[in-house]
């Protein structure tokens, strides 16, 4: 694995890290996240356990939690 890779790798469980900190810290079960922001549970578990992050879902969850997010395109 590239060092590019790795470093996008660890990025995406940082974020993904976060997006569960930001559930909890607001004492929403996974079940009451799916209901807000329609996403369904298994998804937000694989997202929150680091597995995948697909960008739209990332999108919609840092917007639910009223999260600002930088892109930089190289």
């Amino acid at each position: 694995m590239s060092s590019k890779n790795l470093i996008n790798k660890n990025l995406m469980l940082q974020l993904c890290a976060q997006l569960k900190r930001l559930r909890l810290e607001r004492g929403l079960s996974l079940e009451e996240l799916q209901e807000k922001v329609h996403i369904n549970v298994q998804l937000l578990q694989r997202i929150e356990d680091g597995k995948c992050l697909p960008f739209g879902y990332f999108w919609r969850l840092a917007a639910f939690y009223e999260k600002k997010v930088c892109v930089t395109l190289e």
